[in-house]
C-alpha cells in the first residue's frame, strides 16, 4: 500500500552535467528537469489494488480467527463433558457398582446368587472402571487439543 502511495507522489528530478560537442569542438553545460505528468492517476490503480489486497488479507485473518474460536469452543464443550463424566463415574457410579459387586459376592458365597450373577456384577464394575479411564484419557486429549489450537498452555 505504501509503495503504491509513493508512486502517486510527484518526484521532480534534476540533472546537470558537462557535454562535449565534437561537431563544433565546443563544451557546454547541460541542465535537465524531469517532471512526471499525471502521476496521481497512474498510481490510483495500484492504490486500489493494494487496498483490495489488504482487505483480502484482513478477511482471511478474520475467517481464520473465527474458525479457530469455533474449534476451540467445540473442543472445550467436549472437555467439559469428559470432566463431568469423570466426576460422575468417580463419585457416584463406581462406588455404587463396587458396593453392588460386594453385596453380590456375599450373596454368592451364601448361595443366594449364581456364579453368572457374580460375574455380571464384576463385569459391570470393570466396564465402569474402563469408562473412567476412557473419560480421563479424553480429558487430557481435549486439553492438549485446546493448547495446540490456542497456543496457550493451560
Amino acid at each position: 500500500m505504501r509503495q503504491a502511495q509513493e508512486k502517486q507522489q510527484s518526484d521532480i528530478e534534476w540533472t546537470a552535467g558537462i557535454r562535449h560537442l565534437r561537431e563544433f569542438n565546443e563544451t557546454g553545460f547541460v541542465i535537465g528537469v524531469s517532471i512526471p505528468l499525471m502521476s496521481k492517476s497512474r498510481a490510483s490503480g495500484s492504490i486500489r489494488t493494494a487496498q483490495a489486497n489488504l482487505q483480502v488479507v484482513e478477511i482471511r485473518r478474520t475467517t481464520s480467527v473465527n474458525r479457530l474460536v469455533g474449534e476451540i469452543s467445540s473442543v472445550h464443550k467436549e472437555l467439559q463433558q469428559a470432566i463431568s463424566e469423570v466426576d460422575s463415574l468417580r463419585s457416584e457410579v463406581i462406588p455404587l457398582l463396587n458396593s453392588a459387586m460386594q453385596d453380590t459376592r456375599q450373596a454368592y458365597l451364601a448361595g443366594s446368587y449364581s456364579y453368572l450373577e457374580l460375574i455380571s456384577a464384576q463385569q459391570e464394575y470393570l466396564d465402569a472402571q474402563f469408562a473412567l479411564i476412557n473419560s480421563a484419557t479424553n480429558t487430557h486429549k481435549f486439553r492438549t487439543e485446546i493448547e495446540r489450537l490456542s497456543g496457550v498452555s493451560t
